[in-house]
């Protein structure tokens, strides 16, 4: 459990950083300006908060308000997804060693 804690918190910072590093680099080439357009949508679970924050205008958001809470949100995203798996695998082994004790 606390693997997979440690292991959900690293991929929602790591996915909160993608843009945030994205829109730090100098430059204007072709090919930046489409990975950043598109690292803008991991942004998009705190949208909502953002706006609200900035008072509806969506130019005045603040990128580190919305990299944190991005981290806050995959972090249980990812979590959620690990538990669920973790749980499916255990009811899975549990029914083949049944099954295993049955054909006996």
């Amino acid at each position: 459990m606390k693997i997979r804690l440690l292991f959900s918190i690293l991929i929602g910072i790591s996915l909160s950083a993608i843009p945030m590093i994205l829109t730090s680099l100098p430059g204007n080439a072709p090919l930046l300006d489409k990975l950043q357009q598109a690292s803008s949508v991991l942004l998009l679970p705190s949208f909502p908060l953002s706006m609200l924050m900035s008072g509806g205008n969506i130019h005045d958001s603040n990128l580190w308000v919305m990299g944190t809470f991005d981290a806050c949100f995959y972090a249980v995203a990812v979590y959620v997804i690990l538990a669920w798996l973790a749980k499916r695998r255990s009811k899975r082994e549990k029914s083949h060693l049944s099954g295993d004790i049955r054909d006996r």
